[in-house]
C-alpha cells in the first residue's frame, strides 16, 4: 500500500524555526497592510523553503550508512566506530 505522507522524520533547527517565524511575521504584515510586495516576499520565502526541502531529500536518497564497533563499547569510555557511507545510486545497486 502506498502512503500519501512519507515517514521522513524532519527535524527543525533553530535557524529553521527563526525562518518559519519570520514567514509568519511577513504573512501577518501582508494580511494587515494588503501590500502586494509583501505577498511576493512571502511567496518567495515559502517557495525557497519548499525547494530547499525537496533538493536536500533528493541529495541523500541513495546514501546508505553502516556503523561497526571496533571492540567493546563501555559507558563513559571512548570507543572507536567504523563508518561506511555508500551511494547506492552511483554504484547501480539500488
Amino acid at each position: 500500500m502506498t502512503r500519501l505522507i512519507p515517514d521522513w522524520g524532519i527535524r527543525v533547527t533553530n535557524f529553521g524555526l527563526g525562518y518559519i517565524l519570520m514567514c509568519l511575521v511577513v504573512a501577518i504584515a501582508a494580511t494587515n497592510t494588503g501590500n502586494n510586495g509583501l505577498y511576493l516576499v512571502l511567496a518567495a520565502m515559502l517557495s525557497a523553503m519548499i525547494v530547499s526541502g525537496i533538493l536536500s531529500r533528493r541529495n541523500v536518497r541513495g546514501v546508505r550508512c553502516e556503523l561497526q564497533t571496533a571492540g567493546e563499547v563501555i559507558a563513559t569510555r571512548p570507543a572507536w566506530l567504523k563508518v561506511k557511507l555508500e551511494n547506492e545510486l552511483a554504484t547501480g545497486t539500488a
